[in-house]
This record gives C-alpha cells, structure tokens and sequence, in this order.
C-alpha cells in the first residue's frame, strides 16, 4: 500500500490519484472505483476562499490515505503492484456513511447521521473511504 491523494476531477468525470514524488504531488492514475485505508480530509481554505471570491473551481479538497484497491488506467512508471481490482459489493456495504463537500455550504467534508440530509457533521477522519461514480462513502467516520 502507498500513501495517495484523491480528489474529484470534474474534466475526466472520475477520480484522480496522486502519488508523492520528489518533485512533489503528482497524478498516477484515473479511476472510476477507489478503496484508502485511515483517510484523512483536507481542505485548503486558502483555495476555498479563492473559489468563492472567483466562482472558479480549483482542486483545494482531497483526501489522502493509504491506498487498498484502484481499477483505473495508470500513469507510466507507476506500479502495476499498486493497482488492484475493483472493491467488492461485501466493501461496499461495510461503508455506511456518505460522504460530502460543497465550498458554498461548508470549509469542510461533511457526512450524514443516519441517513438524514439535514443533520450533518464535520468530517476529519474515518477508517474507510470508498470512492465510486455514485459518490464518497465512509466507515467509522470521526
């Protein structure tokens, strides 16, 4: 497993990944399913402002874990070890919770409590992250 960011790519309609190298964060892969282990999530609110003020949109969100599946196309030179299959319907229905982020409502991803679109709660940390077409959904949010 590998420490990556992922983030929402609007132009391809699927998710990026990036990898840490010397020269800093860089896109490995595209990919329509991905699974992290101990997620972590950012948001700059430097950028945030930025897409506020300009009505522009920017990467300035992430989340950033270890990487556990992947089914997109690779990036040359990067591991074909990194990459696995698809994450299993069984992943899938261990990970409850949705998962979400809007610069215009809140300066942070947010999850929803049982269900219930208007009662939401801060999101820092979970032990899961599932990444699909359909959207973000985590386990053991905190």
């Amino acid at each position: 497993m590998s420490a990556v960011r992922v983030f929402r790519n609007l132009t391809r309609n699927c998710w990026s990944v990036m990898e840490k190298t010397p020269k800093g964060w860089r896109t490995v892969a595209h990919a329509s399913h991905v699974l992290l282990d101990s997620p972590s999530f950012h948001v700059s609110e430097a950028g945030r402002q930025r897409v506020l003020k300009t009505g522009r949109k920017v990467v300035h969100a992430w989340i950033q874990g270890e990487l556990v599946a992947c089914d997109g196309t690779m990036r040359p030179g990067w591991s074909r070890d990194t990459l696995a299959g698809l994450p299993s319907a069984a992943a899938c229905d261990r990970l409850p919770y949705a998962a979400s982020y809007n610069p215009h409502k809140c300066g942070s991803f947010t999850f929803r409590v049982g269900g219930c679109v208007a009662e939401t709660r801060a999101l820092r940390a979970a032990s899961q992250t599932l990444f699909t077409p359909a959207g973000v959904t985590v386990s053991n949010p905190a």
